[in-house]
């Protein structure tokens, strides 16, 4: 029983610093939100009561002009996203759906 409580009582350490891995994306969302806070608090940007609506050329050649870097940091954070979502989600070898990893020795 004592063994038991022993165990019980140690637990894996927390990480108190941040790692390699998380420096990067967090550097590229530091950026997107330094950019976004600067768009939105430029005096520019406008809104004209009686514009016309804009049509996909107008918009393509805002976003692949003007606003290049903050396209581009975007699309890299959801490249970054969706191979981190395929990872987590892929299956994995010697998995079984209804055992959840456990294999029936019958």
């Amino acid at each position: 029983m004592a063994a038991a409580d022993a165990s019980l009582q140690r637990s894996p350490p927390i990480p108190t610093r941040i790692t390699c891995w998380a420096t990067g994306p967090s550097v590229l969302a530091a950026l997107l939100l330094a950019e976004l806070v600067y768009l939105l608090t430029h005096e520019g940007l406008t809104v004209m009561a009686g514009s016309a609506a804009t049509g996909p050329y107008e918009v393509g050649i805002a976003l692949f002009g003007r606003y290049l870097i903050g396209v581009e940091l975007a699309s890299m954070l959801l490249l970054g996203g969706l191979v981190g979502a395929y990872h987590i989600g892929r299956p994995r070898a010697g998995r079984t759906e209804e055992g959840h990893g456990r294999r029936s020795t019958d």
